[in-house]
């Protein structure tokens, strides 16, 4: 019977590509089933490290729990249908946004898979990586068809970088949250460009931010706080009844008003505790961890000051270590690889930045990308889990230091061989 269902899964699962490639990936056939065959990898690569390089994982243990509520479903179906619509966490905080067990969701979407796969791990992975790649596939389209020069900008975030991969593909919250992410910036896209936002747009946009605010709410908060002025800001410039320096001015202020609003959505970003609460949270980490792996802050307190003066660090440990001298095992080793090849893009990028269009994209970008960073590699200083964590920006920021940059100038003839 598994055979049967794996038979039966991996055909479905061969019919959904077939059918999406139909509709989204005829303009680039190599390109779209090169990286389906990576992000598949990628989820099953997870899967295996997991299993064989460490002891304990959230990807397991999310499934144990999942394979444990499928089999609940079989022997009794009533009881499996309560636990699928109930909340059995149970919490002393009262706040209309507030979700205390976050995991608990994403188990239960997994025991479904786990119902039609015949509790198989690796056809569990297999559709969440297809869904990432979905999500990721459809917003490659809506901006090359926008903006066809921006191709390879787009595709070697998506579709190349090994950790995106890696930690985008797999049984994890990581997986669909940034699916979400993918999925409201092809919106925001199709805004941009005046492009039409039917209802199924709508409905698809509001599900994404339902999905990624269940599972990381704080990359969604941040994401929101800066791309939400940049909406309206947009707005207005398309009214043409501002001057652009009127515009920087009202978009500061639009950016300032989103962060006191964001302080509100969530009792962990209230002002009078979100310090402590990264600093609780680093503390945890560094408990954990013990002294190797991790970054190290200077005295680090509950206080703006000490906050803003370890920001810097912080900045750049989340985007570039583990450096290449730091790695002591093989994935530490890669990640320094893929680190070290971020430094450099982001070198040329400065160094060539006075010669970039479309400036005002790019620094919009780069305050979501440092916003982002600095929390969360100040609440989450183990270097390996922040690898995974910074997913959430990390594809945006490559991007903004790829595009019109003259290093990669070079693979954009190379790059014609994915459309051919």
């Amino acid at each position: 019977m598994s055979i049967l269902l794996t038979l039966i899964n991996s055909f479905a699962i061969l019919l959904i590509a077939f059918f999406f490639y139909k509709k989204y990936g005829t303009d680039y056939p190599k390109l779209y089933w090169i990286s389906l065959i990576l992000k598949v990898g990628g989820g099953c690569a997870l899967g295996l490290v997991y299993l064989y390089y460490y002891s304990t994982s959230d990807t397991w243990t999310f499934f144990n729990e999942a394979r444990l509520q499928a089999n609940l479903a079989i022997t009794n179906a009533g009881d499996y249908f309560h636990y699928l619509i109930s909340n059995r966490y149970s919490d002393n905080v009262s706040h209309p946004f507030y979700l205390g067990d976050r995991n608990s969701i994403l188990i239960k979407f997994i025991s479904l898979l786990c119902l039609i796969s015949g509790n198989n791990y690796w056809i569990c992975a297999a559709y969440f990586s297809i869904i990432s790649f979905a999500c990721a596939w459809y917003l490659f389209v809506q901006i090359v068809n926008f903006s066809p020069s921006a191709s390879l900008a787009t595709a070697m975030p998506l579709f190349f970088f090994p950790s995106i991969i890696f930690w985008g593909s797999g049984v994890i919250k990581e997986t669909f949250a940034l699916a979400g992410i993918f999925l409201i910036t092809s919106i925001f896209i199709r805004y941009v460009f005046n492009a039409s936002i039917k209802w199924n747009h709508m409905m698809v946009g509001i599900v994404s931010l339902i999905v990624v605010w269940m599972l990381k709410y704080y990359w969604l908060a941040i994401y929101l706080g800066v791309f939400i002025p940049t909406a309206f800001t947009l707005f207005l410039y398309k009214k043409k009844r501002y001057t652009n320096s009127k515009l920087i001015l009202i978009w500061i202020n639009t950016l300032v008003v989103a962060g006191i609003l964001i302080t509100l959505i969530h009792p962990n970003f209230y002002l009078s505790r979100i310090f402590e609460v990264i600093v609780s949270n680093n503390e945890s980490f560094l408990v954990a961890s013990g002294a190797k792996n991790v970054i190290n802050f200077y005295q680090l307190q509950p206080t703006w000051w000490s906050i803003a003066l370890n920001s810097p660090w912080a900045v750049l440990s989340g985007l570039f270590r583990p450096f290449v001298w730091e790695a002591s095992n093989l994935p530490a080793a890669l990640a320094s690889l893929e680190n070290l090849i971020l430094l450099a893009l982001t070198i040329s990028a400065v160094l060539n930045f006075k010669n970039y269009q479309h400036k005002e994209s790019f620094m919009i970008l780069l305050i979501y990308c440092v916003i982002l960073c600095t929390f969360l590699a100040l609440s989450t200083p183990n270097l390996g889990t922040l690898s995974r964590y910074r997913i959430g920006f990390l594809p945006f920021y490559i991007f903004a230091i790829v595009y019109q940059n003259p290093v990669i100038k070079y693979f954009a003839k190379q790059f014609r061989f994915f459309k051919e």
